[in-house]
């Protein structure tokens, strides 16, 4: 196995987060069995577009996540962990880092509440406006839906500082715990006919997971934190700011390159038709979260080496994840689409609540490209530098728009098509001209 294990360059923290995203896969067939089960396939379009109507919480977060962990990783170069837990060495970045941790925690309460007050009555708008509203029991699992969402990011702030700080293991680790517990409580109450209100209280126990473990293992590093005598802060506006806002509009515009095509088939074709997008695109989403891994936990690494100007590490490290992110999701892409062939070919029945073939294809194809330009993303931020951030705006226009325009004449198969070429064109062939620019333009300075 040895050989195996170092090919894929496999550590704890990629463990963990494979377990995890190998769970959410598992687990996802086997919830793909309980959802065709016991809802219908109205409540499964319901259940999908509600997901897709949560992650406009992107849009109070700001992107804050991603530079938070950037930012802690570059003030950890000049810390290390004590044998009890807590944070020890320069008090200069210990003192930063407490300011970013206050200043964070406020950020994402107020996104908590602004979930509330927001994101619940623009839900309410869009499926009150539904002619199969009255088919489907949706407005007490979406209420609920939002306490839960809005309880959980709060839980964000705890999570970026510790992966920042190099936690990347541990907090995958939770993640996990998370994912199994949360599985198999959702079949549970599927199989007792919870219906849509599964996911909601899915939602509030994982929250209750995460407080009770992070107060069991690090209330003394976050005590300590606080505690800590402040004589340095970081500045939102000079330091965060700048590259805040320009992670948040990548993000934005990847809400529109991912999320938006479920509620935008809702609305043309009814929640039957979204709940096959919505599963797909969990698939395809799956796929990519556990690809990714090789890149995204060595994203604190890549802030340090930056911070020690160790670019030729930097870039060995980065080059050898990338190949061994590309090598995963290729091979895994080719093993989930030809098992969609053999269902197909079986007439099984589920097969028929995700998309047709062709249209899953160039879904596929899409995620495969889209590892590489997330891949370097991840690099370029680890230098506090947001370089796609264009190049997402005009694929998120670009793919927003032909869905509306093409859904209607051309249905699924219409926009991942669109979908496909456009990401192909400017996410892989713009995309690594600008990455070639920026990272020469970056390590020269």
């Amino acid at each position: 196995m040895k050989p195996i294990v170092h090919f894929l360059g496999l550590d704890r923290a990629i463990a963990y987060t494979l377990f995890g995203r190998g769970w959410t896969a598992l687990s996802g067939v086997v919830t793909l069995f309980f959802i065709s089960k016991w809802l219908n396939p109205h409540e499964q379009g319901f259940y999908y577009t509600f997901t897709s109507l949560l992650a406009l919480q992107v849009i109070f977060e700001l992107g804050l996540n991603s530079v938070v962990i950037q930012f802690t990783s570059h003030e950890m170069a000049k810390m290390f962990f004590t044998h009890q837990g807590t944070l020890d060495g320069d008090s200069v970045s210990k003192s930063r880092l407490r300011s970013l941790f206050i200043l964070v925690i406020k950020w994402y309460g107020v996104s908590s509440l602004l979930i509330l007050i927001l994101i619940f009555p623009l839900g309410w708008s869009f499926f009150s406006g539904n002619e199969y509203k009255s088919l489907v029991s949706w407005q007490v699992p979406w209420f609920f839906l939002i306490i839960g969402t809005a309880l959980n990011i709060l839980i964000v702030p705890l999570f970026s500082i510790l992966e920042g700080c190099g936690k990347i293991a541990e907090v995958a680790k939770l993640r996990l715990i998370q994912g199994v517990l949360g599985a198999l409580l959702l079949w549970i109450l599927l199989m007792n006919k919870f219906c849509l209100m599964a996911a909601p209280i899915v939602n509030i126990c994982i929250f209750c997971i995460a407080v009770v473990y992070i107060f069991s293992k690090y209330r003394l590093f976050f005590g300590d934190l606080m505690a800590f005598n402040q004589t340095d802060k970081v500045s939102w506006k000079h330091e965060i700011f700048p590259f805040q806002w320009k992670v948040a509009v990548s993000w934005l515009s990847g809400y529109l390159m991912l999320q938006l095509f479920v509620p935008i088939i809702f609305f043309i074709s009814g929640p039957s038709q979204a709940g096959q997008m919505g599963l797909s695109l969990s698939v395809a989403s799956a796929i990519l979260g556990l690809s990714i891994s090789w890149v995204n936990t060595k994203a604190p690494l890549f802030g340090m080496l930056v911070v020690q100007k160790k670019f030729d590490l930097l870039d060995q490290v980065f080059l050898k994840s990338l190949i061994q992110s590309s090598f995963v999701i290729i091979v895994i892409s080719i093993f989930v689409y030809a098992t969609n062939i053999y269902l197909v070919h079986k007439d099984y029945s589920l097969v028929h609540r995700s998309l047709p073939l062709l249209p899953f294809f160039f879904l596929l194809l899409t995620t495969v490209l889209n590892n590489l330009l997330f891949a370097q993303s991840i690099y370029l931020r680890a230098f506090k530098n947001e370089g796609f951030m264009w190049l997402y705006v005009i694929i998120g226009i670009l793919v927003t728009t032909s869905s509306f325009v093409l859904g209607p004449i051309y249905g699924v198969l219409g926009m991942m098509i669109c979908y496909f070429v456009i990401t192909l064109v400017f996410g892989f062939c713009f995309g690594l001209f600008v990455f070639s620019s920026k990272r020469k333009e970056l390590l020269t300075k």
